[in-house]
Protein backbone atom coordinates (compact mmCIF):
# COMPACT_ATOMS: atom_id res chain seq x y z
CA UNK A 1 0.00 0.00 0.00
CA UNK A 2 3.03 2.42 0.63
CA UNK A 3 4.54 1.89 -2.67
CA UNK A 4 1.68 2.39 -4.49
CA UNK A 5 0.52 5.15 -2.82
CA UNK A 6 -3.46 3.70 -1.65
CA UNK A 7 -5.60 6.52 -0.66
CA UNK A 8 -7.99 5.64 2.01
CA UNK A 9 -8.11 3.94 5.63
CA UNK A 10 -4.92 1.18 5.30
CA UNK A 11 -6.49 -0.45 8.12
CA UNK A 12 -9.80 -0.66 6.57
CA UNK A 13 -7.85 -2.25 3.38
CA UNK A 14 -5.31 -4.36 5.73
CA UNK A 15 -8.51 -5.80 7.25
CA UNK A 16 -10.28 -6.97 3.71
CA UNK A 17 -6.32 -8.26 2.60
CA UNK A 18 -6.63 -10.23 5.71
CA UNK A 19 -9.99 -11.78 5.33
CA UNK A 20 -9.58 -12.66 1.54
CA UNK A 21 -6.62 -14.94 2.36
CA UNK A 22 -8.15 -16.55 5.38
CA UNK A 23 -7.65 -14.45 8.96
CA UNK A 24 -10.29 -14.62 10.82
CA UNK A 25 -10.84 -13.14 14.57
CA UNK A 26 -11.30 -15.77 17.56
CA UNK A 27 -14.65 -15.85 17.43
CA UNK A 28 -14.71 -16.75 13.63
CA UNK A 29 -15.88 -13.36 12.10
CA UNK A 30 -13.74 -11.52 9.50
CA UNK A 31 -11.50 -9.22 10.67
CA UNK A 32 -12.41 -5.72 10.62
CA UNK A 33 -10.43 -1.99 10.84
CA UNK A 34 -9.34 -2.60 14.28
CA UNK A 35 -8.30 -5.74 14.43
CA UNK A 36 -6.16 -5.33 11.28
CA UNK A 37 -4.63 -2.08 12.68
CA UNK A 38 -3.87 -4.29 15.66
CA UNK A 39 -2.37 -6.95 13.18
CA UNK A 40 -0.29 -4.50 11.69
CA UNK A 41 0.42 -2.41 14.59
CA UNK A 42 4.16 -3.64 15.13
CA UNK A 43 4.60 -3.38 11.38
CA UNK A 44 3.75 0.14 11.04
CA UNK A 45 5.46 1.02 14.06
CA UNK A 46 9.40 0.08 12.63
CA UNK A 47 7.70 2.28 9.30
CA UNK A 48 7.42 4.90 11.43
CA UNK A 49 10.82 4.97 12.90
CA UNK A 50 12.55 4.17 9.72
CA UNK A 51 10.57 7.35 8.46
CA UNK A 52 8.50 5.62 5.90
CA UNK A 53 5.27 7.05 6.90
CA UNK A 54 4.38 10.08 8.37
CA UNK A 55 1.97 11.71 10.90
CA UNK A 56 0.68 9.91 14.32
CA UNK A 57 -1.20 6.55 14.48
CA UNK A 58 -4.41 8.32 13.42
CA UNK A 59 -3.40 9.82 10.78
CA UNK A 60 -0.88 8.25 8.40
CA UNK A 61 0.52 9.09 4.79
CA UNK A 62 3.62 7.81 3.20
CA UNK A 63 6.70 9.48 2.63
CA UNK A 64 8.74 9.93 -0.56
CA UNK A 65 11.32 8.15 0.96
CA UNK A 66 9.00 5.21 2.33
CA UNK A 67 7.30 4.90 -1.20
CA UNK A 68 10.87 4.88 -2.46
CA UNK A 69 12.16 2.45 0.67
CA UNK A 70 8.71 -0.14 -0.39
CA UNK A 71 9.27 -0.19 -3.90
CA UNK A 72 12.75 -1.28 -3.43
CA UNK A 73 11.89 -3.46 -1.09
CA UNK A 74 9.45 -5.39 -3.70
CA UNK A 75 11.62 -5.01 -6.43
CA UNK A 76 14.55 -7.50 -4.68
CA UNK A 77 11.78 -9.82 -2.78
CA UNK A 78 13.14 -13.28 -3.08
CA UNK A 79 11.78 -15.46 -6.30
CA UNK A 80 12.16 -18.81 -4.11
Amino acid sequence: MIAARAEGDPDVTVARLLSAIGWVNGSGTVLDRRAAGQADWDTKAALRRLGALTGDWRSEAPSADGVTFARAALQSWPAH
